[in-house]
């Protein structure tokens, strides 16, 4: 008896947006200021704790002083975009302020040996874009005006594209600037889009008639100038995020699939620059990416090198799905490996010695808008040293990145545990099930695991010939198994498992029927077909009364299964 989803015209949003992607998933127009959002309920990552001590950044309330970090040798660089900062972590997670920003950035990027950050100014920037660089030892930041796209370190310089498509642009540690003329001049909004040792690699759109929407060609590029293809049969890709590995042989960039506003997919990739081998990577499969009902439209957010494998979150679209913590899921991948590694996080990285750095599901940086296809999310960054002692370094963080040779020593994580499964304590909306009714409930998924004709028959007196003949059958029994795992709602007097047959909820933010993490769960389980609604945007789930059970509370207080939901 799968779950059947009640019947109503599909609809489907038929409005499609141009996108281009950006190289950072950090950029921001976020103003300094209010919220503009609010916290995300159930903040957490896989091991829910939280640092007993509570540090924050070095010039807020209850961080390390300052004037103790290791400041010639930070591991670890974060952006805080309403406080308008680039703050820096040594080894032991001490923070000082690296510098400060008046526009925000696209992206930060760490020159191969760490000895240099580069970011640039957003496009929005009203004085002029420029190209920042602090230099660790010194302790400065030089800025220059750089009217330029993309961002990468070719060796130890910072490279970029001219505004023009006709250089590469080239930002030596000390030094003047240098200007490599390319081999060819590249169209409007190409870009430089990661790094290498001898080469970076170069985004250049293709026509949308030509490769469809949002599809590029990758080059790279050396000193030379030479634009040489970078994918077999100069293959075409969408890029978003893309950074380079430690060696500088190797880049990995996140896809952005678009197949309208809300309904967009990622796609790991990496690529040799000598060997080409190009792989490409899509979503996981398992029960911890199921149960974030991400398969039809997601995010792939703030990818980053681990050893010779890549950390990574999946998550869901802000503006057109309920943003819960629970969707948020990580992993590592290499060789073609996912190992699960926790929920509730917009980003994970790793360092040497085990220090690891978690940036968990916390506020936005602006309210939802109409004409905002994509937000910044910040969150709550938590440091583990190598000793395993945990510390907040601060919240309202956009974005985090590792020093190279932090990031290539880092050892492949441990996986988390499995996600548990068990009789719900709580119904749809939280409120804790009353023991007789979860004991019931426990007691029928039992009896429906091991076969158990005889009791399910006996305490099903008030069922349809339809259940009756359902529980009698190996898969029936495995159905029922399921139900009783999704989380009941109240009604008459009982409780409807599950919740969503006696209401139905909506993937949308922040409407009064937006479906709780709970529901998202259920969804999943169940495998509850979407809906939609020609009055309403959004999609709808909602189960038909006659997949349910009801479980009620005699005046006795005991409980008995009262058959199917009754409208």
């Amino acid at each position: 008896m799968p779950v059947r989803g009640r019947v109503r015209m599909r609809v489907r949003a038929a409005a499609l947006v141009t996108v281009l992607v950006v190289l950072s998933a950090a950029c921001t127009t976020g103003q300094d200021g209010g919220s503009g959002g609010r916290s995300a309920e159930g903040q957490g990552s896989a091991d829910g704790r939280r640092s007993a001590d509570g540090q924050r950044s070095a010039d807020g309330p209850g961080g390390p002083a300052a004037t103790t970090a290791d400041r010639r040798s930070p591991v670890l660089a974060y952006v805080r975009p309403r406080q308008k900062e680039i703050m820096l972590a040594d080894a032991s997670g001490r923070t000082w302020r690296g510098a400060r920003l008046t526009v925000q950035p696209h992206e930060i990027r760490w020159s191969p040996e760490g000895s240099v950050l580069a970011w640039l100014d957003a496009d929005a920037a009203p004085a002029g874009r420029k190209l920042h660089l602090l230099d660790i030892a010194a302790n400065r930041e030089r800025s220059v005006p750089c009217p330029c796209r993309g961002l990468g370190f070719l060796g130890p310089d910072a490279a970029t594209l001219s505004n023009g498509g006709d250089a590469l642009l080239l930002f030596p540690r000390a030094g003047d600037p240098k200007r490599v003329k390319l081999s060819r001049t590249l169209p409007s909004y190409s870009q430089v889009a990661a790094g290498g040792r001898d080469a970076v690699a170069v985004m250049v759109p293709l026509p949308e008639q030509q490769a469809g929407r949002g599809q590029n060609e990758l080059f790279s590029a050396g000193r030379d100038g030479v634009l040489r293809s970078l994918l077999p049969g100069r293959q075409p890709v969408s890029f978003s995020t893309g950074l380079q590995n430690r060696d500088g042989d190797r880049i990995a960039w996140t896809s952005w699939l678009s197949g309208g506003a809300c309904y967009n997919t990622s796609t790991l990739h990496t690529v040799g620059y000598d060997d080409k081998a190009h792989d490409q990577q899509g979503p996981p499969k398992g029960p911890e990416f199921d149960q974030a009902l991400l398969s039809d439209a997601y995010l792939l957010r703030e990818p980053a090198w681990t050893g010779r494998g890549v950390a990574l979150s999946f998550g869901p679209l802000p503006r057109c799905q309920a943003a819960h913590p629970s969707r948020y899921v990580s992993y590592y991948v290499e060789d073609g490996v996912w190992r699960f590694l926790g929920l509730g996080m917009l980003a994970i990285g790793y360092g040497a010695q085990g220090r690891e750095a978690r940036l968990t599901v916390g506020e936005r940086s602006l309210p939802y808008a109409p004409k905002d296809m994509a937000e910044t999310e910040l969150g709550e960054l938590r440091f583990t040293d190598a000793r395993g002692k945990r510390r907040t370094l601060a919240d309202g963080v956009s974005s985090f990145a590792f020093t190279p040779a932090e990031s290539a020593a880092a050892l492949p994580p441990e996986a988390a545990p499995p996600l548990r499964t068990a009789v719900a304590l709580t119904d749809d909306r939280w409120a804790p099930l009353p023991e007789p009714v979860r004991a019931l409930a426990e007691r029928l998924r039992k009896a429906a695991l091991s076969g158990d004709v005889a009791t399910l028959t006996s305490l099903c007196s008030d069922c349809t010939a339809r259940r009756k003949a359902a529980i009698r059958t190996a898969e029936g029994r495995r159905e029922l198994a399921k139900l009783l795992l999704s989380h009941p709602g109240p009604s008459q007097g009982g409780f409807v498992y599950p919740g969503l047959a006696a209401h139905r909820c909506v993937d949308l933010p922040q409407t009064a029927t937006t479906c709780t993490a709970d529901e998202i769960r259920d969804v999943a389980l169940l495998d509850v077909p979407p809906d939609s609604d020609l009055e309403q945007p959004g999609t709808f789930y909602e189960v038909d009364h006659e997949d349910s059970i009801q479980l009620r509370l005699k005046p006795d207080g005991t409980a008995r299964w009262a058959g199917e939901y009754d409208l």
